[in-house]
């Protein structure tokens, strides 16, 4: 699908060029500057808003020829090209045109955090809540059930000055005794361990989609597919949570030390990925998506691992960059200058035709060709 959104003329005087020999030939340099809009228009009025927000480049599956139309296909794939057309004023109603050029441009949007996610239109894609029950022993009595849960959190901004994107995901913990005749627990005790990896779930199809795509809507759209890759996991110990009784006395002492009182504590995670990760984006033929995925267990006690599935978006947002490491600070150093087209006022040169690679997408997913 191609898309023609944007046409501007500007007049150039002719004692603003470069002029240079080559080859016998006056060879002259034209520079002009162009506009990337924040939004696409469309003529419909039934378009879903969402799909007009403008994307980032992307270029990802697996890539192959169409036998019949004689195309290069890579869903899901989204390219920009700027034509530039060098006309000269012989008259007040003439015109010859000089020279006809495109350049095609890497694209990396302003792309703001949209509202949290309502999960309930997402069904079996998130997980929130993980119940497991705790025994110190596969075969002891239950010391009673973990309830963990998290929101989604702050969105990864991979427009920031540090090394990489970051976030924090708060997790809540409440630990419910199973009775004073089981043993005593102390979870102020418990040694944790938390894994965390980054989900990207990419969907794509070759027909607009009548929804906004999710993992069962896919499997009724029969030109629709979804893949998924994962990036690396974050290993963390917590020796110690400040664990606290969950019910207390009016003057602040323990109620009852031989009733079930339940305990509390927040667990925070700091949520690191790479600043070349492409944001989340919607439109009519494809969309990404990221999940958090949380691993949490106890160390020297039996119960299975306790795992959260949440959304978490990817932005790029330039009026909010993270600040600068400070010197001496521990971590590895910032990465070198980035080139990249952002929304806004650009220029290019006629003459110039090297097209430096300006997004360094994720490993592409495979696609499953029909």
């Amino acid at each position: 699908m191609f898309v023609k959104f944007l046409s501007e003329i500007q007049e150039i005087e002719t004692t603003s060029s470069h002029r240079r020999q080559w080859k016998g030939f006056h060879v002259h340099r034209l520079h002009f500057a162009f506009t990337i809009p924040n939004e696409l228009i469309s003529s419909r009025s039934d378009v879903n808003p969402e799909y007009l927000n403008l994307l980032p480049t992307v270029k990802e599956g697996q890539r192959y020829y169409g036998l019949a139309t004689k195309q290069e296909y890579m869903p899901p794939r989204i390219m920009y090209v700027v034509t530039a057309v060098s006309t000269k004023l012989a008259g007040d109603l003439s015109s010859a045109t000089l020279c006809r050029t495109k350049r095609e441009i890497t694209v990396m949007p302003s792309i703001p955090a949209s509202p949290p996610l309502q999960i309930e239109h997402f069904p079996r894609e998130y997980k929130t809540t993980c119940i497991k029950t705790l025994k110190r022993r596969m075969w002891n009595r239950p010391l009673g059930k973990l309830t963990v849960s998290a929101a989604e959190p702050k969105a990864l901004n991979i427009s920031t000055f540090a090394p990489r994107a970051s976030t924090i995901a708060s997790v809540k913990l409440l630990f419910q005794p199973c009775g004073a005749q089981t043993p005593a627990a102390r979870p102020y005790e418990w040694k944790l361990t938390v894994r965390s990896h980054l989900k990207l779930r990419t969907f794509y199809s070759t027909k607009p989609f009548t929804q906004i795509p999710t993992k069962e809507s896919i499997k009724s759209e029969p030109l629709a597919e979804v893949t998924s890759s994962c990036t690396l996991s974050e290993i963390r110990q917590c020796n110690t949570l400040p664990w606290r009784l969950h019910r207390l006395s009016s003057a602040g002492t323990i109620a009852s030390d031989t009733l079930a009182i339940p305990w509390t504590t927040t667990l925070i995670v700091p949520v690191n990925a790479s600043k070349s990760l492409i944001p989340t984006f919607l439109n009519p033929l494809s969309a990404r998506r990221y999940v958090l995925v949380l691993s949490i267990t106890i160390e020297e006690i039996h119960h299975d691992a306790m795992v959260l599935e949440v959304p978490l978006q990817v932005i790029s947002d330039s009026s909010q960059p993270a600040a600068p490491m400070k010197s001496g600070s521990s971590g590895v150093s910032c990465d070198g200058a980035e080139y990249q087209v952002t929304t806004g006022m650009t220029t290019m040169d006629l003459e110039d035709r090297h097209v430096p690679n300006l997004l360094n997408t994720t490993q592409p997913p495979l696609y499953a060709a029909r």
